[in-house]
């Protein structure tokens, strides 16, 4: 777990180097590029196959996305001092942090549905290191005030990190037992129900274009789940060798354990 919580920070800095680049608006745009990221690295990590179906409806679903949030966004033009270098970087990082996302999706599922250990027991592992690591990060870096690495937390930031905590809990149990791409597909359905929740408390924006969005979200994610395609008979067998082998492992795993108690 050491290596996904280096994996989540480097994607972090990464993002604010992306962010003061480019802006947030272009940001948002280019991060849903992490469900097809996702959906590339089940194919090459997880042995997983893809009909056009499904494919085309990630498709959609990632476009609907963008027309839902295109409304939510800042319309003036992003000003900055960078020149189109540093543009072209912010971008080149946007990308890299997609991919990283993507990966560190697959890679986490794969460690979780091949290992032995608890899902609670990894969740605390991943936790431990992370907090190491920040830990580290929060100490070194310079500030302004001497008032130590807690000054500025606020009731209501300690109450967005508890959930912070509690949803990266409720993300560990459907990468599980749903799977890294639905995982991404539900981030887009909670976009929408967090635009609704803006909309009638806080007078946020809600058109047209946005309701024919979601109507795409959630026909799109309908498409993917209620997939019906038949598997072709090569990436049948692909799959149940690579189930096959991951049993193996994990039984040998399981008896390299019993040796080892006393």
């Amino acid at each position: 777990m050491v290596f996904l919580a280096l994996l989540y920070l480097v994607g972090n800095t990464i993002s604010y180097f992306s962010l003061k680049h480019i802006g947030a608006g272009i940001f948002v745009v280019m991060a849903q590029g992490k469900t097809f990221t996702t959906s590339i690295f089940s194919v090459l990590m997880l042995s997983r196959t893809f009909s056009p179906t499904r494919w085309r409806a990630l498709l959609t679903q990632v476009l609907g996305v963008i027309l839902f949030l295109l409304p939510t966004l800042d319309t003036q033009p992003f000003v900055s001092d960078t020149n189109r270098t540093d543009f072209v970087a912010g971008l080149m990082a946007s990308l890299l942090v997609v991919t990283i996302s993507g990966f560190a999706s697959c890679y986490f599922e794969y460690t979780i549905k091949n290992d032995p250990t608890d899902i609670w027991e990894r969740n605390f592992q991943l936790g431990f290191h992370s907090i190491l690591v920040y830990l580290f990060l929060a100490i070194t870096s310079p500030r302004e005030d001497s008032g130590g690495i807690f000054c500025d937390w606020t009731p209501l930031a300690s109450v967005l990190s508890l959930f912070g905590a509690v949803g990266g809990l409720l993300v560990a149990l459907s990468i599980k037992y749903a799977g890294s791409v639905l995982k991404t597909l539900a981030i887009s359905i909670s976009i929408i129900y967090a635009a609704l929740v803006d909309h009638v408390f806080m007078n946020g924006p809600l058109n047209m274009q946005m309701i024919l969005s979601a109507i795409i979200i959630i026909v799109s994610i309908t498409n993917y789940t209620f997939d019906a395609t038949p598997i072709s008979e090569s990436s049948k067998r692909r799959v149940s060798t690579n189930d096959a082998n991951d049993e193996i492992q994990g039984e040998t795993t399981t008896i390299e354990k019993i040796k080892d108690e006393p």
